[in-house]
């Protein structure tokens, strides 16, 4: 089955579906692209989010400055698959096939691409390198960057950042008790409390690192010519459900929405309006060919990848009404599947066994509906969608 048969498939799956977007033809000068990528970053973890004990000022004001997507999701809830999913525009099991990287692609079209992502790297060292790259560029000259970070991955964090929250029980966080599934990080949940404090530190210390690539981007006159992105490549847990880590806290992996659902800020001045969110629901594979719409000239890879274009997303445009956008997002990872609309999400394990959450009702997945009979047709649904999925974007 071909990327085509897919989208025609998917659109009886949900009524919200349309095909692919057709990007309109270029019409303005190319713009620049700088992409900020944060491991373990969950959307619930952020101030413009709804969160309220940890602190994000900066990126909350990073978020008002443009558009920011409610449900975005991570095509893989782990580091490395979650990224690289997003850089290469695929589905997790074409991962390791012969797919160019975003990097690779606006190289390809003239421009100036450069990166500085190691977790191994600290968050002092990434905003240096995005910094000195950002000082080295021109105004007329496109780039394409992208830097990862990974705050949660740290062996330490300022002492000034963790102090911040000497005094705070988080107990408006929503963690819960050791659960006895806990297939890792039980070392953090052994003192929920003070793993939270050096985490929510680090967030908070990842957060001030902002204004330093912000302010090089407005001092080398790049402001009104780049797009700006930062996203999640996954979230994590943080002793909700009793639980510590990403998807991988679990064995099977869970796709609970905290290390599903990731933060997606878009800021281009006199594009994006400012301080908007939409509700869509996006992938991270549906970056590639979106950002290639709208940095210009810039024409996505062919083959058969999943993602599709929600510039008029991000820049609240309306769609035609034949073609409006398909509410439906899948993800995977180490067997396990997740089909997600934008009421319900179905869980499917190896086992055959699976969980199904009606997340307007339970936004905490607090009840599994997946054997609830009231629930087949949805269940039958998403079921189909995962597995057509699946067949379709492979390696």
């Amino acid at each position: 089955m071909n990327r085509r048969e897919f989208l025609s498939r998917a659109a009886v799956l949900s009524a919200a579906s349309g095909p692919l977007l057709r990007a309109a033809a270029p019409k303005r000068a190319a713009a620049s692209v700088l992409l900020i990528t944060v491991e373990d970053l969950g959307a619930w973890m952020l101030g413009v989010y709804g969160n309220k004990s940890i602190q994000t000022p900066q990126l909350d004001t990073q978020a008002r400055t443009g558009t920011r997507l409610i449900n975005a999701c991570t095509a893989a809830p782990a580091p490395d698959l979650g990224r690289e999913s997003l850089l290469h525009g695929v589905a997790p099991a074409q991962l390791g096939g012969q797919h160019p990287s975003m990097a690779d692609i606006f190289r390809s079209h003239g421009y100036v691409a450069g990166s500085a992502a190691s977790p191994a790297t600290s968050l002092d060292q990434c905003t240096h390198a995005t910094v000195d790259f950002l000082n080295r560029q021109a105004p007329g000259r496109p780039f394409f960057f992208t830097v990862n970070y990974a705050p949660l991955r740290a062996d330490s964090v300022p002492d000034a950042y963790t102090q911040a929250y000497a005094s705070s029980d988080f107990s408006d966080l929503g963690w819960q008790p050791a659960s006895g599934g806990a297939a890792s990080g039980r070392e953090k949940l052994a003192n929920v409390v003070n793993s939270l404090r050096f985490a929510a530190g680090a967030i908070t210390y990842f957060d001030a690192q902002i204004p330093a690539i912000r302010n090089a981007i407005v001092q080398r006159n790049l402001y009104e010519s780049t797009i700006v992105v930062i996203t999640g490549s996954n979230g994590s847990l943080l002793g909700r459900h009793g639980l510590w880590g990403d998807g991988r806290a679990t064995n099977p992996p869970n796709m609970y929405e905290e290390v599903v659902r990731v933060p997606f800020l878009c800021s281009w001045p006199g594009q994006t309006p400012a301080d908007s969110y939409r509700v869509e629901e996006v992938s991270l594979y549906d970056v590639l060919p979106t950002l290639c719409d709208m940095a210009a000239g810039v024409p996505p890879p062919g083959g058969a990848l999943p993602g599709r274009n929600f510039a008029k997303v991000l820049l609240n445009q309306p769609f035609p009404k034949n073609e409006p956008w398909r509410n439906l997002v899948f993800a995977e990872l180490d067997g396990v599947a997740m089909g997600r609309d934008n009421r319900y999400k179905l869980v499917l394990h190896p086992d055959l066994s699976g969980e199904l959450y009606d997340l307007s009702e339970d936004a905490r997945e607090m009840t599994n509906r997946f054997d609830d009979g009231s629930y087949i047709n949805v269940k039958n649904r998403l079921s189909s969608g995962i597995n057509l999925w699946r067949q379709t974007f492979r390696r």
